[in-house]
């Protein structure tokens, strides 16, 4: 396979700095519509059951081979290694139907040379986070370790560096407007990469990585750094927004998941394992403890 060659030339040769990295990749794929997996062709077995879950009843026959065939072809760029689960990795990340598959090596490839250099599973990353498989390559902070843009990939990010941070900030801030809150990553519509962003600055401050500067920036945004709390205040503000006929699960107006959250806080207070600062919170507001409750 042409990417194969490359990353076996690459390694030959030692190159692990970032800029002749990019030179060398950027030389690679001057001619890669040359190399690039042909279509399905239909005398190639189409994939199975597990692709079928992409599709929906009102699918028409194109669009069932055009999803198969990127199933194939995905198969070929990745060197037929049948522990990889393609379908499943187009579930978790649809954009992989429609990308340029040309853009899509170029990453793989990106990725192979940075980090096949240890012996490290570069199919196993991909799989965990194919998000990175279609993120654009400009978002690569040049000046960020291998090491940290490492730690990046693990949530999903192609990078966290210092330029891609702030741009992250800057979205975090539109988020604010538009919400009221800074708990993103629990609203269903919320942007699965700034979501990502989210969970690592999380994760960065559980462990202690998280930069003081940063920590200041999201300070001042009242970004909840406890996944769990954050989750709990983002619906505890829908509530306090709500009607009544929201929380007892009455009217034509209530929110079916709100709705459930409030059971759910029912039944944990009646478990004795909710919080008392979060009791306390909902007497506040004057919760309603003696609500219909669905789920017990």
């Amino acid at each position: 396979m042409f990417s194969r060659r490359v990353q076996k030339e690459a390694l030959a040769r030692g190159v692990t700095d970032y800029q002749q990295r990019q030179k060398l990749i950027d030389t690679a794929f001057a001619h890669l519509d040359e190399h690039t997996p042909a279509a399905a062709s239909s005398s190639q077995a189409l994939p199975g059951a597990g692709a079928a879950w992409l599709l929906d009843s009102g699918d028409t026959v194109q669009q069932v081979r055009r999803v198969s065939a990127r199933v194939l072809k995905l198969q070929s760029l990745f060197g037929d290694d049948s522990s990889v689960d393609i379908a499943a990795m187009l579930i978790r990340e649809p954009r992989l139907i429609s990308a340029e598959i040309s853009l899509i090596a170029r990453r793989l490839l990106e990725i192979r040379l940075m980090i096949g250099l240890d012996g490290t599973d570069v199919m196993a990353v991909v799989q965990a986070q194919p998000s990175l498989l279609i993120q654009e390559l400009s978002t690569t902070d040049s000046q960020e370790s291998d090491g940290a843009r490492r730690r990046a990939w693990e949530f999903g990010l192609a990078s966290d560096g210092d330029s891609e941070w702030l741009r992250r900030a800057g979205e975090l801030r539109e988020y604010v407007a538009a919400h009221g809150d800074a708990h993103v990553g629990f609203r269903e519509q919320d942007d699965a990469e700034l979501a990502r962003w989210a969970a690592k600055q999380r994760k960065d401050w559980k462990s202690g990585d998280l930069a003081p500067d940063r920590r200041k920036v999201l300070e001042d945004l009242q970004f909840e750094f406890d996944g769990d709390k954050a989750e709990w205040m983002r619906w505890y503000g829908e509530l306090q927004k709500s009607t009544d006929d929201t929380m007892l699960g009455t009217g034509r107006g209530a929110d079916f998941y709100l709705y459930n959250w409030c059971c759910v806080q029912r039944i944990a207070k009646r478990s004795g394992v909710l919080a008392e600062e979060r009791v306390a919170m909902l007497d506040g507001i004057g919760f309603d403890w003696t609500g219909a409750d669905a789920l017990s």
